[in-house]
């Protein structure tokens, strides 16, 4: 017996008040499946116009089985549309659009969301400043690597790129200069000259402090913790203040350092081999220069010219004292006892960390290696340590001594050494 129209009807809202809801739909589940609709979409596009109706078609029937199986059809932009079969091949269409023609809402929805996620934590200062940190060492290290790449060649080809990495780095270090600066802006701080430095340098205490750098009138006075944080601010922000003032200059100064040891070197047929800064170069450039004597390696290691170092300075305390005392020395009275005590913790930090090394450490490895060393600079004239062992080096000799470039502005860092070699072995 068939059924009435009116029957079918009831039938219907029957089904459709017993189907099973479908468990709410996360937003990680919807947009997976955003992006599987429109590969499925961009894939109906390819072959012959065959082809193409085919997999649309199976598409289409993939979809309806889909529906039929949950009950639940798929959610757009107008709501749930949900297909059910019924008597006689009817199909009902409840709340919402027609499954066909969704895609393109339902691609844009995709494209939305990610407009709408959650966006990252702001940087705080001090993640910015590390970072900003990292990013210079960064490109110290890509300097060093493209001025061991142009030492390469003929004269006239390594003066050649030693021109183009200089102009390089000086661009590269410009651009970052200049973001980095856009950065510290958020901070409150400008580098800009104009006249304005101490109401920047203001700004830049009380970012650090955590005070609020809006130009609003102060109506109530500063409590006192208010003022502890300023306070302890203070002496951070001017240093941030000075380097970014000094890394305006570092750029130029860098430069006219290097052009000037370079013309200095260039007549001797001598040029700068280039060492890694990282508080060792001064010993890891005698090391180079151990190995460039003995044609191989080198007797010792940067690590074992620090404890060799320390040791001989032990040895011999009196000779070294008042050099120490005199570039160490603050204001008070210091008891025996306690100047021992200070040079025995200055030699521990020689031989177990990375103090940079400078004249005193120099002059004690003269006497350990019995080597004259020679340290050229561009800021100074040069300078020869260990002479009375010239007779071992120099002219007349197979040995030419231990050669060193000292470097004032270089990456900003204070002190660094190089070392130097003939052209000819680069």
């Amino acid at each position: 017996m068939e059924l009435t129209e009116e029957l079918q009807e009831n039938q219907f809202e029957e089904i459709l008040e017993n189907m099973p809801q479908k468990k709410q739909e996360t937003r990680d589940e919807m947009l997976s499946r955003h992006r599987k609709e429109i590969a499925m979409k961009k894939a109906t596009t390819k072959g012959s116009k065959a082809e193409q109706k085919a997999k649309k078609k199976k598409i289409e029937e993939e979809r309806s089985s889909k529906v039929l199986k949950s009950g639940c059809g798929r959610r757009n932009g107008g709501g749930d549309a949900v297909a059910v079969a019924g008597c006689k091949g009817h199909s009902v269409t409840v709340a919402g659009s027609q499954m066909e023609g969704t895609e393109e809402p339902q691609e844009k929805q995709s494209e939305e969301i990610p407009e709408n996620m959650p966006q990252k934590n702001q940087e705080t200062r001090d993640e910015m400043l590390s970072r900003h940190r990292k990013e210079i060492s960064q490109l110290q290290d890509k300097e060093i690597a493209l001025k061991k790449a142009a030492a390469k060649g003929s004269k006239a080809e390594q003066k050649a790129k030693k021109k183009q990495v200089e102009e390089e780095v000086s661009q590269l270090s410009a651009n970052l200069k200049e973001r980095h600066a856009e950065e510290l802006a958020s901070l409150g701080y400008s580098s800009s000259n104009d006249g304005n430095n101490k109401g920047n340098l203001d700004n830049l205490v009380k970012a650090i402090a955590g005070v609020s750098v809006t130009n609003q009138a102060e109506h109530s006075k500063p409590s006192k913790s208010v003022k502890r944080r300023e306070k302890r601010a203070q002496q951070e922000a001017a240093r941030e203040q000075k380097i970014q003032e000094e890394q305006s200059n570092i750029v130029s100064d860098r430069i006219i350092e290097n052009k000037k040891l370079e013309k200095k070197l260039e007549p001797l047929g001598l040029t700068i081999n280039e060492i890694k800064p990282d508080g060792h170069c001064m010993y890891r450039a005698v090391e180079d220069q151990l190995a460039l004597l003995s044609g191989g390696s080198s007797p010792y290691t940067y690590q074992e010219l620090r404890e060799m170092v320390a040791a001989y300075m032990r040895k011999h305390a009196s000779d070294f004292l008042p050099f120490f005392l005199s570039e160490n020395m603050t204001d008070g009275e210091y008891s025996d006892n306690s100047l021992t005590q200070r040079f025995e913790d200055y030699c521990r930090e020689v031989e177990s960390t990375a103090a940079w090394g400078g004249q005193l450490e120099l002059g004690a490895l003269t006497h350990c290696l019995k080597q004259c060393i020679k340290i050229f600079s561009g800021s100074f004239p040069d300078v020869e340590m260990g002479k009375e062992y010239k007779s071992n080096s120099g002219a007349g000799s197979s040995n030419p001594g231990i050669m060193l470039s000292y470097h004032r502005h270089a990456f900003g860092l204070g002190e660094h050494y190089n070392s130097v070699v003939p052209s000819l072995t680069q």
